[in-house]
């Protein structure tokens, strides 16, 4: 948030899950993108940041899979050799989104992992060591997604409720104090199909959670996927964002559409500008409540990411930022 008198400013940036298209790098199946090993790191930088740089966007984020942070360790040797292939090309890093309490082998989605006090104490450990790497590099924001949703019908399954929240909270707090320790705050993002995804869960989480430790990272297109405007979201959770991601959405999610597998809810997104999201109304609040940063245009596995990106920026600026800017 913007703590002077200056005029607030947004950064456009992009998530690389917008880079995690299958046939860009010759997958025959979209889980391979959450492997570290599915492509080889030389060939998956060289090429994404070869497309990244024709763009006219400044930031990029990191995720899961072929874009992690050890995977960019691997290509540069260094984090200033990092730094500086991002460099060359226009770009910086402007965060890093850690997975790690929705999965550990992302062919195990187990939404429970992260209560066992083994898998706590490497999540714990995997921050510390993600947030030196971001804050080596230039940054200090770490956006973390929470685990899924049981299924609707799923034995024994449970319920989001207050005795399950304070746990989660709990956790998630002291991943906050590890990561503001390593000089990064950790932003939690609203996921379609995630604990953190309807208004209720958004507003307990926050409640749960200490502000002091952990910020918020809204998802247009996630949070109007589980039936909310962002924008009232935004309105009432302003001071806890940190970065903000800009994404379309067809509509709200169907009915059971939160209880189903992750790669089931790509068929609802949208390209930006053709979805439900108001953008102009968005950019606006924004303004409203003197953000300033991040603006991380999202795109999921774009079938061509250059062009894909050059026209959502596009339309952003024709649509969207006037309204910031007014």
């Amino acid at each position: 948030m913007s703590m002077s008198d200056e005029k607030p400013q947004l950064r456009l940036a992009m998530d690389f899950i917008t880079m995690y298209n299958t046939d860009l790098w010759g997958l025959d199946d979209y889980s391979k993108v959450y492997y570290r090993d599915s492509v080889s790191p030389k060939v998956f930088w060289d090429k994404s940041l070869d497309i990244l740089e024709k763009v006219g966007i400044q930031g990029v984020e990191l995720t899961v899979g072929l874009s992690d942070w050890r995977n960019a360790l691997e290509r540069y040797t260094t984090v200033d050799g990092f730094v500086r292939a991002l460099g060359d090309r226009g770009l910086e890093l402007c965060s890093g989104f850690y997975c790690g309490l929705l999965f550990n082998d992302p062919a195990n989605w187990d939404r429970t992992e992260w209560m066992k006090p083994e898998r706590q104490k490497e999540i714990l450990a995997e921050v510390a060591a993600y947030a030196d790497f971001i804050r080596a590099a230039g940054a200090d924001i770490m956006v973390a997604g929470l685990p899924m949703r049981p299924l609707w019908n799923e034995p024994g399954a449970g319920f989001v409720d207050l005795a399950y929240a304070q746990k989660l909270a709990d956790f998630i707090n002291k991943m906050g104090l590890v990561t503001r320790q390593h000089g990064v705050r950790l932003a939690l993002h609203a996921a379609s199909g995630s604990v953190f995804w309807f208004r209720r869960d958004i507003d307990l989480f926050l409640t749960l959670t200490d502000p002091v430790f952990i910020d918020f990272c809204p998802d247009t297109a996630q949070i109007l996927a589980g039936g909310t405007n962002p924008v009232s979201v935004l309105e009432d959770h302003s001071q806890r964002v940190s970065i903000t991601h800009w994404k379309d959405v067809s509509g709200p999610a169907r009915e059971n559409m939160a209880m189903i597998k992750p790669a089931a809810h790509q068929e609802m997104y949208a390209r930006v500008g053709s979805g439900a999201v108001d953008w102009a109304a968005w950019a606006s609040k924004l303004r409203d409540v003197d953000y300033s940063g991040w603006a991380l245009i999202e795109l999921d596995a774009a079938a061509d990411p250059a062009a894909d990106l050059i026209a959502a920026r596009e339309y952003m600026e024709e649509h969207a930022l006037p309204a910031y800017y007014r």
